[in-house]
């Protein structure tokens, strides 16, 4: 089963920009507001098949304009073109799914 701090390495690896690949954060659920710990699987919160997790930076981002683009942290390559990263692309799965594996 899929480990959470495997998918914050995914998150870090994979869909956030080098420039805060380093910062800490944490990921929650809601609701209650529970953090994951990082040694349990998405499967011990029952986040499986599908779930709704919110990252929680434990610092301050770094400014990158004057009014940056909600977003901007987000790898581009994400998004399809000619939707802005303030649009949430159709959700995909990022981890594979145990039971489809051969």
């Amino acid at each position: 089963h899929t480990r959470i701090e495997q998918l914050i390495h995914l998150l870090k690896t994979q869909v956030l920009v080098e420039s805060v690949q380093t910062l800490e954060f944490s990921l929650r659920i809601t609701p209650p507001p529970t953090p994951l710990e990082a040694k349990k699987t998405l499967m011990d919160y029952g986040l499986v098949p599908a779930a709704k997790i919110h990252v929680q930076w434990k610092q301050a981002l770094p400014a990158v304009a004057a009014s940056p683009v909600p977003g901007w942290f987000l790898r581009d390559e994400l998004f399809d073109t000619g939707v802005g990263k303030s649009q949430l692309p159709q959700g995909v799965a990022l981890v594979e799914d145990e039971a489809t594996k051969p």
